[in-house]
């Protein structure tokens, strides 16, 4: 009894090679948990709720600008920090 046409045993061989690559998530702290939990949840939030009035033109692409400025005021720029020093502590773990 056969289970796989060679067909299909070429593709399960084929297939790999379109894989995405398999890319590694950094560790965090406790306190950078946190802090990505509460602010992340907020940015995201906020995020899809601004983009779907752009995009149904509730809010006019003239105030890309101030969308812009409500995100870093919400600490875009911390949780990109902590991602920045978590990558760079996985990247010097991998090379020791």
């Amino acid at each position: 009894m056969v289970l796989f046409s060679d067909e299909v045993k070429q593709a399960y061989k084929e297939n790999p090679q379109y894989d995405a690559p398999i890319v590694p998530v950094p560790a965090f702290s406790e306190e950078e948990q946190k802090v990505i939990a509460i602010q992340g949840e907020a940015i995201t939030k906020h995020r899809d709720e601004e983009i779907a009035k752009f995009i149904i033109g509730k809010r006019d692409l003239s105030e890309w600008d101030a969308y812009v400025q409500e995100i870093e005021d919400l600490g875009v720029q911390e949780l990109i920090d902590i991602y920045e020093e978590a990558y760079n502590r996985m990247q010097e773990a991998e090379l020791n």
